[in-house]
């Protein structure tokens, strides 16, 4: 015949202790969750109808109509967890066009998140628009 002893709580947190100590019995590691300053490039195309407009960025110049490939460097931060990872756009971007004799034309570069990643573990921004042409004005 088979007893079943009790055990008392003060033998188990003994017996927890020294298997700990041992190296038996290991407490995992998880990173803590933290965030980040990060980078996110964006490739935008830029016309304009007259060309040869400048193109600005939040009033820094970034160069000349057309532009096929523009590289915009957009500032994020980047908090990670235990399951996910998530970009927030920093900053508001205005993208604007101006040449001498005609109305300078400015438009905000608008973001949308979505999930991304093998497992979408990522929540990243993505532009809602890409290509961009201005039709700018004559002065009066």
């Amino acid at each position: 015949m088979v007893t079943l002893r009790k055990h008392h709580p003060a033998g188990l947190l003994l017996t927890g202790i020294i298997l700990f100590i041992s190296g038996c019995v290991s407490v995992p590691y998880i990173n803590p969750p933290r965030t980040d300053d990060t980078c996110l490039t964006f490739n935008l195309k830029v016309t304009s109808e007259p060309a040869d407009a400048e193109i600005y960025i939040n009033n820094i110049l970034y160069g000349r109509t057309p532009q096929e490939s523009l590289p915009l460097a957009v500032s994020c931060s980047n908090r990670r967890d235990w399951l996910e990872e998530k970009f927030t756009v920093k900053n508001q971007y205005i993208l604007m066009v101006s040449k001498k004799g005609y109305r300078s034309e400015a438009r905000p570069l608008e973001f949308t998140y979505i999930w991304s990643g093998a497992n979408n573990e990522e929540y990243r921004p993505y532009l809602k628009e890409k290509k961009f042409h201005f039709k700018l004005q004559k002065e009066e």
